[in-house]
């Protein structure tokens, strides 16, 4: 993959902008392609997008600085705003308001980033390619924490009954439980186009 065109795609652009909740990274898009570029030459790849024929792919980033995270931990007696999980979509997740916020709200240095890349074919299947590249960034994770995140329950349904937005996978019991644990005590913060 190191002689491949890497762009960024519209949907990373609306999601991991300065104004959204989720993940961001401060440093433009030719260092995070840069950054992302290193990643795949080094063959840092996670979860199961391992297979060199695999039109989606997830690289591990080993320069952490510059990201921030969108993630905060809960505690009770806050109050949070759900909204769809996607524009058009009926499954709600949970958002910390910013009026509510805690005095050290804020998106927080990321300590693990992984970055999803898509090919130009599985883009041209429901028409989201943005450019003309070979591969392009969708979006990224970022956590303040070593250790895996578990996929949002949201998204591993998307993904086990084929919905639109998502990759066909089945999960057992304990990667349903570990998600529904690990999210349930999480919620993004909300971005300026939440509101």
């Amino acid at each position: 993959m190191s002689d491949i065109s890497i762009g960024i795609n519209e949907h990373y652009e609306r999601a991991h902008c300065a104004s959204a909740g989720r993940a961001e990274f401060l440093h433009g898009d030719d260092e995070l392609i840069r950054r992302v570029r290193i990643a795949v030459e080094a063959k840092s790849f996670t979860e199961d997008a391992t297979a060199a024929g695999n039109p989606r792919r997830c690289v591990r980033v080993a320069d952490p600085r510059g990201f921030l995270c969108g993630l905060v931990y809960l505690v009770g007696g806050e109050t949070l705003r759900a909204r769809p999980a996607r524009h058009g979509e009926p499954y709600m997740e949970a958002r910390m308001p910013q009026l509510n916020r805690r005095s050290n709200f804020g998106k927080s240095e990321a300590a693990v980033v992984d970055v999803y890349l898509y090919s130009a074919a599985a883009l041209a299947e429901g028409d989201e390619a943005s450019t003309s590249c070979d591969w392009e960034i969708v979006g990224l994770s970022a956590r303040d924490s070593l250790g895996e995140e578990p996929a949002h329950p949201i998204s591993m349904m998307r993904n086990q009954l084929g919905l639109p937005g998502g990759t066909r996978k089945s999960y057992t019991p304990e990667e349903w439980a570990a998600s529904v644990q690990y999210w349930s005590c999480r919620a993004f913060l909300e971005g300026d186009s939440d509101v």
